[in-house]
């Protein structure tokens, strides 16, 4: 299949992205296509901004897959301002370890809208509970 590699950004609060990025890399060694960015002495208004770089950087036909840490928050409301108007840009919240090696796993291989759904559906799958009596 020849796809473009879809391009990752990791949009979160403080070290967020960066450990999970670091994790990520632990478990399947240097990854490529990654950028980390964080809210970290940045204003919402400047975190928009930095996006909107990406997004007008980006090579002609690549998608941009922009994770944040949580919906709602400072960098979700800048990742949805960053992407107004823009083409090719999927937005997920709520990242994960399962979320993150999904992409990495599956970029090349399948088309972005069936990548983000693969993401979505590891991310729920990542999520378990047990409580003993």
């Amino acid at each position: 299949m020849n796809l473009a590699t879809p391009r990752l950004l990791l949009l979160t609060h403080g070290t967020v992205g960066q450990a999970m990025l670091d994790t990520a890399e632990r478990i399947l060694g240097p990854v490529d296509g990654a950028v980390v960015l964080s809210n970290v002495e940045m204003s919402g208004k400047e975190l928009t901004q930095r996006m909107e770089e990406m997004l007008e950087s980006r090579e002609p036909n690549t998608w941009l897959v922009v994770v944040v840490d949580m919906a709602c928050g400072s960098c979700w409301t800048a990742a949805q301002m960053g992407a107004r108007e823009k083409s090719r840009v999927a937005l997920l919240s709520g990242i994960n370890l399962p979320m993150l090696l999904t992409y990495f796993n599956k970029r090349d291989m399948v088309p972005v809208k069936q990548l983000v759904e693969s993401m979505q559906k590891a991310a729920q799958i990542g999520i378990a509970g047990v409580i003993n009596r």
